[in-house]
């Protein structure tokens, strides 16, 4: 059986997310050419972080931490609500993203979406 090719279009044209920011930027440290592994067709080039970006990400999470660890428990909790219904009403999307990105079969990719948003929904 013929494989299917990968699902390009459902790349995201940015580069990356720092601080809740999408941003379409190169990478300092060069780029890195992903292939679909069970093909080996060339997908995307990935931007890669350099000490800067780096730098600014681990800001941003030292800044979120701190506002995770004093947020009280309901919020919490409806945060991680809001997470798996995100998850599962864009699924399909990220399915896709998750067979590009990683090669796993389609009902793989589908059971540990699954698996997330029920994790998300039991903590």
């Amino acid at each position: 059986m013929p494989l299917t090719p990968p699902p390009l279009e459902t790349l995201p044209d940015i580069d990356f997310v720092i601080g809740g920011s999408a941003r379409t930027q190169p990478g300092s440290n060069g780029v890195f050419p992903h292939k679909y592994a069970p093909t080996g067709t060339p997908t995307k080039d990935v931007q890669l972080a350099g000490p800067d970006q780096m730098a600014e990400a681990v800001d941003a999470a030292t800044k979120a931490t701190a506002k995770w660890r004093w947020m009280a428990p309901d919020q919490r909790r409806a945060c991680f609500l809001e997470l798996a219904r995100l998850l599962r009403s864009e699924a399909e999307r990220f399915v896709q993203l998750g067979v590009v990105e990683s090669g796993m079969p389609i009902a793989v990719t589908q059971f540990a979406l699954a698996a997330a948003a029920d994790g998300f929904e039991y903590f």
